[in-house]
């Protein structure tokens, strides 16, 4: 749980460090990257960015690697 948050806030501060610690490739981090900033809403707290970049994700290890459609699966609930 620890390790996924780690990677939760990397993922969400846009940072280099997952990459580095090879948990993901260069490349998903660059398409997990780009689902983030499509579904990122301004004033939004830390917590609601973890909880997105935790569904994308879940989504993306369950193998859902088209752009688009993580997007639309990784959607807030009321969005």
């Amino acid at each position: 749980m620890e390790r996924r948050k780690h990677v939760l806030r990397e993922l969400t501060s846009l940072s280099g460090l997952a990459t580095e610690a090879s948990i993901f490739h260069s490349a998903e981090m660059a398409l997990l990257d780009r689902v983030v900033e499509q579904l990122k809403l301004e004033n939004q707290s830390s917590d609601a960015r973890d909880a997105i970049a935790s569904g994308i994700i879940g989504n993306y290890m369950a193998g859902i690697v088209d752009e688009d459609e993580l997007i639309s699966l990784s959607k807030p609930l009321g969005r």
